[in-house]
């Protein structure tokens, strides 16, 4: 939070700092899960790549094993046999305002536990 007027930033969410009235919101961060649907509809089978670009710092997590194409383009890839259907799923973790610190993509693998 700014406090209006001043140029002091103070976290919430710590338990120590308690919201003034003179304030506004200054950085958040926004949570999106997405799903990238494919079908094969050919009698063979197929590989995919997808491409996906993001605007503002990011940082992308998934168990899709990613890579960068670019500094703000993911891609990832998928094998697909004939008539088979899947949905590869990934978040998406943006800051804003305040919590922005740079304009690109940072790439987060998730690992599976037992």
């Amino acid at each position: 939070m700014q406090v209006n007027g001043t140029n002091v930033f103070r976290r919430v969410g710590d338990g120590a700092v308690r919201i003034e009235v003179n304030s506004s919101i200054a950085g958040w961060d926004e949570h999106q899960l997405f799903s990238q649907r494919i079908r094969n509809y050919s009698s063979k089978p197929i590989e995919v790549e997808v491409r996906r670009s993001f605007d503002g710092h990011n940082v992308f997590r998934s168990l899709l094993k990613p890579t960068l194409h670019d500094y703000r383009t993911v891609q990832f890839q998928a094998n697909l046999e004939a008539g088979q259907k899947t949905e590869l799923y990934f978040e998406l973790l943006t800051h804003q305002g305040r919590n922005a610190k740079q304009n690109n993509v940072t790439l987060e693998n998730v690992e599976v536990k037992p």
